[in-house]
């Protein structure tokens, strides 16, 4: 192998290895907003079953109104 292939391979191995520190990072993004919205899908969630519960109240009191009236 010649100097010249040489010095490229040795810089084309550097960028890859740029290349695959910005994918490392990348993917560790992707990891953490993935784990965020799982959080937010488990709070959306909660906030769901509690908004079932509160219609149900509201309307057990609107028919206990209706019934008074």
């Amino acid at each position: 192998m010649s100097l010249e292939q040489l010095l490229v391979s040795w810089c084309n191995t550097r960028e890859l290895g740029s290349y695959t520190r910005e994918f490392e990072a990348i993917t560790r993004k992707f990891v953490a907003l993935t784990r965020e919205l799982e959080q937010f899908t488990r709070e959306l969630e909660q906030f769901t079953r509690e908004l079932g519960q509160f219609t149900r109240e509201f309307g057990t009191i609107t028919r206990k109104l209706v019934q008074y009236s």
